[in-house]
């Protein structure tokens, strides 16, 4: 019996240290389950600022990238039109003040340097004295062998486009004796002429001919110029060259731009189809002012771009645009009706337009303006020279 409730103790003792050991097992998986949970609740809150942050980073790195690229497409896009402003002396107005007959009869293109005007007429080249604006005279004679229609004076020199005749190089440094020192036979018919440094730029033009053309011609010597390269245009009538670019303006073909940068390899890179047949080129600045016969236009050419050249503005010329000269806020415009007219070139969103015209004795063509007078080859009443009054 005593056997018996030594047994029953032991099974009751063990029994009772199973209990106690399994309870405090599950008190320690409690305690461990909470430490877990615990630290994962952590974790979760480290993860979630994590993301946080680098939602903020990639929004920032985003956000940053917009403004690069707008930055990049701000610099890349095409500029708008830097329009001129209002000019700071007006012209009011415009009278003839002296008037000089050249014996080729009709006179085409004027250049003036100094006191001297140089005048072109069928003949070939005349020099005026121009000093007494109301009485000029001829000083000096140079016939040519074609007729001379261009002309453009550098130095000593007078370089006349003589159509038939090519390029004929005239020296000046005594301007009661002028005479040809060098010739250079174009392919067609030499219509306009602008000269740089070593070069000359002839314009030839014959509607009746195969070749149209920009002809490059080294005139480093001025006994022995010759042609060094062409580039073929759709057709030509004037000529304007600014720095690398030459802008030849056609009868037909509007605005041409032609790279000339590479002396002998000058090509076309941009062009624009304008109205009506040109009659004249003036390059200043961004624009192309170009006086237009069929339809007498003033036409303004934004030529920033030089691949894309588009329209920018225009003006109605009475009569037929023949010459024109840009000076300061305004453009001068012979229309080969007797008249010259003065044009505000825009400001703000305004095309041109005419503030004064001013009758002339012949069938006005080239001008040139300088100071307060401008001078026009008024074709078979020679030389016009029409004073111009401003005020502040």
């Amino acid at each position: 019996m005593k056997k018996i409730f030594i047994w029953l103790f032991l099974i009751i003792f063990l029994l009772s240290m199973v209990l106690i050991n399994s309870s405090c097992n599950e008190e320690a998986k409690s305690d461990e389950s909470e430490d877990k949970g615990a630290k994962l609740e952590d974790r979760i809150e480290e993860l979630e600022k994590e993301l946080s942050n680098k939602e903020v980073v990639e929004t920032e790195v985003k956000d940053e990238e917009e403004a690069v690229k707008e930055a990049t497409e701000e610099e890349t896009a095409e500029p708008e039109p830097e329009l001129e402003t209002e000019p700071e002396e007006v012209i009011t107005s415009c009278k003839i003040i002296g008037s000089c007959a050249v014996p080729g009869f009709a006179a085409r293109r004027v250049k003036v340097v100094g006191d001297h005007a140089y005048v072109t007429d069928v003949k070939g080249l005349r020099i005026i004295d121009v000093s007494d604006k109301t009485n000029p005279n001829i000083i000096g004679n140079c016939n040519t062998p074609g007729f001379a229609m261009g002309v453009y004076i550098e130095g000593d020199y007078a370089y006349i486009a003589d159509w038939d005749s090519g390029l004929n190089i005239v020296d000046i440094s005594d301007k009661n004796n002028p005479y040809i020192v060098g010739n250079c036979k174009t392919l067609d018919s030499a219509i306009g002429v602008y000269v740089e440094g070593d070069y000359a730029y002839i314009l030839d033009n014959k509607d009746s001919g195969t070749y149209r053309g920009l002809h490059i011609i080294d005139i480093s010597d001025k006994n022995n110029p010759n042609i060094i390269s062409s580039c073929d245009t759709q057709e030509g009538w004037c000529i304007d060259v600014e720095g690398d670019y030459a802008y030849i303006a056609g009868y037909y073909s509007g605005l041409e731009v032609i790279d000339i940068s590479d002396k002998v390899n000058p090509y076309i890179i941009g062009s624009c189809s304008t109205p009506g047949g040109a009659g004249d080129i003036f390059v200043e600045g961004d624009y192309a002012h170009i006086a237009e016969v069929d339809g007498g236009l003033l036409q303004l050419l934004y030529i920033n771009n030089k691949e894309n050249p588009i329209l920018a503005g225009s003006c109605h010329v009475p009569g037929r645009g023949q010459g024109v000269f840009v000076k300061g806020s305004y453009a001068f415009i012979t229309d080969g009706n007797k008249n010259l007219h003065i044009a505000k070139l825009p400001y703000k969103d305004q095309d041109p337009y005419i503030v004064m015209s001013c009758d002339i004795h012949g069938e006005a063509e080239g001008i040139y303006v300088e100071g307060d007078y401008a001078y026009i080859a008024d074709y078979e009443s020679g030389l016009t020279i029409v004073e111009l009054s401003y005020k502040k």
